[in-house]
């Protein structure tokens, strides 16, 4: 299987997303029979990067974050591309192949007011939802709030936790130490 993933290769930010695609999630071709086709076009990543340039500046001089989207693609998946992952935006292609997108719903931060939320995603994910074959989630609480402001599109949603395999458990004792605030 062929999936081409949206989010371009070359970064000038460092971005939580950005590792997690590139150095976590890619790894699942190592188990799967899963060919994963990056996104190196140049015009995509100018976009992204002076998209993300732009939305520091805005915050920098309204301390406001800017509500910026990034989700033109710039370029055409390749023919042989079977699904399109995008993570976090809703690439605008005329390739009629399947798109999942992961995104969480969840607060992106726990200032916001709840309608300001809602309509922050109202206005930058609501063409997303309705034109994505599937919608990915990583956590309960943002599966929750999907399912709160979006009622009529839960059946597109799968809670699926990110895919972390080099996490390792520790023992109860360890916890204690390390996160005592956190247990009862």
């Amino acid at each position: 299987m062929n999936v081409f993933i949206t989010t371009p290769t070359r970064l000038l930010f460092n971005s939580t997303d950005a590792n997690y695609i590139f150095k976590k999630f890619i790894n699942l071709s190592k188990y799967y029979d899963i060919n994963f086709i990056l996104n190196k076009n140049i015009l995509s990543s100018l976009h992204i990067n002076t998209t993300f340039i732009i939305s520091l500046l805005s915050h920098k001089i309204t301390y406001n974050a800017g509500f910026f989207s990034f989700d033109k693609l710039f370029c055409k998946p390749p023919i042989n591309t079977d699904i399109i992952f995008s993570y976090g935006t809703f690439p605008e292609t005329k390739l009629n192949k399947p798109i999942i997108c992961e995104q969480s719903y969840a607060p992106a931060n726990k200032f916001y007011d709840k309608k300001e939320w809602f309509n922050h995603l109202r206005k930058t994910r609501s063409k997303m939802i309705e034109f994505s074959k599937a919608l990915i989630t990583p956590s309960p609480e943002s599966f929750n709030y999907f399912a709160e402001f979006f009622p009529n599109y839960v059946y597109k949603m799968n809670l699926i936790p990110y895919y972390l395999y080099n996490l390792e458990s520790i023992s109860e004792e360890l916890l204690k130490i390390k996160y005592p605030e956190y247990l009862i």
